[in-house]
């Protein structure tokens, strides 16, 4: 099987027939542009950062959807390290992919609940046998410094009006306010509801059901997992492996 890299080096790539575009996420950060300084890369534990463009990534998806050597997609990534709205747009473009009747395979030793929505939009979902799913919601969290602008005799001077500003109140309260609570919530709810809803869209179950699990963190083991459906078989990646030469 030709696998190739999504996130290999910026050599032209000859794609050989049969080939399965690999998509892991999990060691590289997608960002909106890459810097062209080399330096960029550097961290001060002496690793280097790995990137890539989002735009990249929809690109090689479009790729693959229409070239007849790419027989299908293969994701593999425990971790997605991007910022939601570009999970969003990589998992639209998987959906467009999908359209082709080329299959997606997933697999993962753990999905985090970023991963599995990626995920959820593959045609088989594998899970190893000591693996979970991830689904448990969003949180928030805010940091106020009332107290230690106080400590440092600094004044703020602020000028609002409306209930719904909440911009200020780090600087003048410490905790939120009931309003800004009231938003967040709000806020948290529609985009767990959205995720939710797309995630049993593809695995044929209800929002309601996804939300039940999701509180009562159903998921806790590879097995639970299976027999609620959200993953098609417990396997190990070898097993997935040898899977992937019958697709091809």
């Amino acid at each position: 099987i030709g696998i190739i890299a999504l996130m290999s080096s910026k050599k032209e790539v000859t794609v050989k027939e049969n080939s399965i575009l690999k998509i892991d996420l999990a060691n590289t950060s997608v960002v909106e542009r890459t810097s062209r300084n080399p330096l960029d890369g550097f961290n001060l534990s002496g690793e280097v950062s790995s990137t890539i463009e989002l735009k990249q990534v929809l690109d090689n998806i479009e790729k693959a959807k229409k070239d007849d050597n790419i027989k299908a997609i293969y994701i593999s990534t425990s971790f997605v390290n991007a910022g939601l709205s570009q999970i969003e747009e990589i998992r639209n473009k998987l959906l467009e992919f999908k359209k082709t009747g080329k299959p997606i395979i997933a697999y993962s030793e753990v999905y985090s609940q970023s991963a599995y929505y990626l995920a959820s939009v593959a045609n088989r979902i594998y899970l190893n046998p000591e693996g979970i799913v991830e689904i448990k919601g969003f949180s928030a969290q805010i940091m106020f410094y009332k107290d230690l602008l106080e400590k440092l005799d600094i004044e703020m001077q602020i000028i609002r009006h409306g209930k719904f500003k909440s911009a200020v109140e780090p600087y003048t309260l410490n905790k939120m306010s009931a309003s800004n609570r009231e938003q967040m919530t709000l806020v948290l709810n529609s985009i767990a509801d959205n995720i939710m809803d797309s995630i049993a869209s593809q695995r044929g179950c209800t929002l309601s059901e996804i939300q039940k699990h999701a509180n009562n963190l159903s998921l806790e083991n590879a097995k639970s997992c299976l027999d609620l459906n959200y993953v098609d078989a417990l396997l190990y990646q070898d097993q997935i492996e040898d899977s992937l030469l019958v697709i091809s």
